[in-house]
């Protein structure tokens, strides 16, 4: 299912509540544009959060060291000025920002060695899938600011340190 297919059948489910097209066609060129030729590991956790036609509008300065980087923001980790006033300079920039199926087809066709599913609220959505396509290969992880003991966020951290460095 293509980016297009997936978010006319989203949009069909949920009508004029989900962002424009051009929202998700830009986080998904964030994503291409940082993701390597071979993926190892994925992290797999939430996704973006909604990106009006306004918040596009909000430029990200070029970056001279990353040649072809978006310069449109968006609501997305990828995206260098999430989070980032001081990168914009603008005052539209949104306070207090700082993630159906579509990341099977995409985390499927990346192949990777091993995914970790990060936030047990997000395994309980796709952890079928991902048994089911990655036997032995994934793990969950809670996500970091898990109200967890310090000796857990270690053994967390630990693990992740064990897979990306297998």
């Amino acid at each position: 299912m293509t980016l297009e297919e997936t978010f006319t059948e989203i949009n069909n489910i949920i009508g004029n509540n989900a962002e424009p097209l051009e929202s998700v066609r830009l986080v998904e060129t964030y994503r291409q544009y940082l993701k390597p030729e071979t993926v190892r590991v994925v992290l797999l956790a939430e996704s973006h959060v909604f990106t009006s036609d306004e918040d596009r509008r909000i430029a990200i300065p070029p970056i001279d060291d990353l040649p072809g980087y978006p310069t449109q923001y968006a609501r997305f980790v990828y995206c260098l000025g999430y989070g980032e006033r001081i990168l914009t300079l603008n005052s539209r920039h949104p306070r207090g920002d700082g993630t159906p199926q579509f990341w099977l087809q995409v985390v499927t066709s990346a192949n990777p060695e091993h995914v970790i599913c990060v936030g047990i609220g997000v395994a309980d959505i796709v952890e079928k899938d991902l048994r089911a396509l990655f036997p032995n290969r994934y793990t969950v992880i809670p996500q970091p600011n898990a109200y967890l003991s310090s000796k857990a966020h270690m053994a967390n951290f630990q693990r992740y340190y064990e897979i990306c460095n297998a």
